[in-house]
């Protein structure tokens, strides 16, 4: 299974979707990788408001509640070494997944995220090579 979002599969194996020996794959000459972002549109009719939310997602507190397996489980996008050392806590002390390896093997050897013209080419040459194949 592909997907974007690695820490789905800690749910899927708990849920019993996907068998217990369920692993994320990694592969030593690396792979694409990305970030979730947010964007205020220039047409935003509150501009203002936008960023009072964004700031508010960038938050230790929001990105923490966003790494718990709990509730999400995905990887902050904060840098841990630039965290208080109560916020960096927080992050050290979240439960390893048995499915999903460390940010750092995963992100080991990862290169930047195509452009998005990429997207339509790659989705359907996956669906064609792989899922057909």
């Amino acid at each position: 299974m592909m997907t974007y979002g690695p820490a789905t599969l800690t749910d899927l194996v708990a849920d019993g979707t996907f068998p217990g020996t369920t692993r994320v794959l990694t592969l030593e000459e690396g792979t694409f990788g990305n970030a979730s972002f947010l964007a205020v549109p220039s047409t935003s009719g509150d501009s203002a408001g936008a960023l009072v939310v964004a700031d508010l997602a960038l938050s230790p507190e929001q990105q923490l509640a966003k790494a718990d397996p709990a509730t999400w489980g995905q990887f902050t996008v904060l840098d841990l070494d630039r965290l208080d050392p109560a916020d960096r806590r927080g992050f050290e002390q979240l439960p390893a997944s048995p499915v999903v390896p460390p940010y750092e093997e995963l992100a080991a050897n990862a290169q930047p995220e195509l452009s998005a013209g990429w997207v339509t080419a790659l989705d359907e040459g996956w669906r064609r090579a792989v899922l057909g194949g």
